[in-house]
């Protein structure tokens, strides 16, 4: 699941009223340079526009983004709390913003805290909810590579937020309510319909493919459906680096009687 960098702009440019032209023309140069990865260029674009940032704080918040880019971590926590100072109000923007900094650093517990405090704030917001999941599945990721389902389910608040907003619903939430279900062995009724609604929303998802085969293997007891659809999945992501081809493979194998 990807979201675009200009995502960080929609908070962004709401800053400065037509007042402060020049303002909001030096933002709109640094989506430019944001989407073109330019984090050196973006960053002493921000550095000029620190000064304002007393006022509209979310400067702060774009400026640690950019510098956390760079590697230079001992900016990103400095401007993070200018961003965000102690006992200030919430704001639900720069708190995704942060949640962001630390998904992107691997800092999983944290990114999930500040993400669920933004959603929470922001609650017609989709793009909080959909880096709350990524946070949430990252967090669950063990080392080998594949991922801890069960640990995941137990404590996926992105998920139980979403049963109450069905227009924020995508196919990653529609993929992973059919992972909950499969890994409870829950309704077996719902498992293809959601599963087919991810892939109506997204038809290229490899990780659609696989979930369908998983659960045409385990729960439906379908073990040629299953053969398809894994060996569609391998198809799919041949060439890559899926942590999860191995053992796809060997259940082919077994599957196909060669082992």
């Amino acid at each position: 699941m990807k979201l675009k960098l200009s995502s960080l702009f929609l908070l962004a440019l709401c800053l400065f009223s037509c007042k402060q032209p020049d303002a909001s023309v030096s933002l709109l140069k640094i989506e430019q340079l944001f989407e073109q990865k330019d984090w050196e260029t973006a960053a002493y674009e921000l550095k000029k526009m620190l000064p304002l940032g007393e006022d509209h704080p979310r400067i702060y918040a774009l400026y640690a983004y950019a510098q956390n880019r760079r590697g230079l971590a001992q900016d990103v926590e400095k401007f993070i709390l200018k961003a965000n100072p102690t006992n200030a109000q919430v704001d639900p923007q720069i708190m995704t913003m942060i949640g962001r900094i630390h998904l992107e650093r691997g800092e999983y517990p944290d990114a999930i805290k500040a993400l669920d405090i933004a959603y929470r704030n922001d609650l017609d917001n989709a793009i909080p909810l959909k880096l709350l999941i990524l946070a949430e599945i990252s967090n669950s990721k063990k080392n080998d590579g594949s991922y801890d389902i069960k640990k995941y389910v137990k404590s996926a608040k992105g998920l139980k937020y979403l049963m109450g907003r069905k227009n924020l619903r995508d196919e990653v939430f529609y993929n992973h309510v059919a992972i909950k279900e499969i890994t409870k062995e829950g309704n077996r009724n719902f498992i293809m319909p959601f599963l087919q609604k991810a892939h109506t929303l997204d038809p290229g998802n490899p990780s659609t493919t696989l979930n369908a085969a998983i659960a045409l293997d385990i729960i439906y007891k379908a073990p040629k459906l299953a053969r398809i659809r894994y060996a569609k999945f391998l198809d799919m992501t041949k060439g890559t680096n899926d942590p999860q081809i191995p053992e796809v493979e060997r259940r082919l194998r077994q599957l196909q009687g060669l082992q």
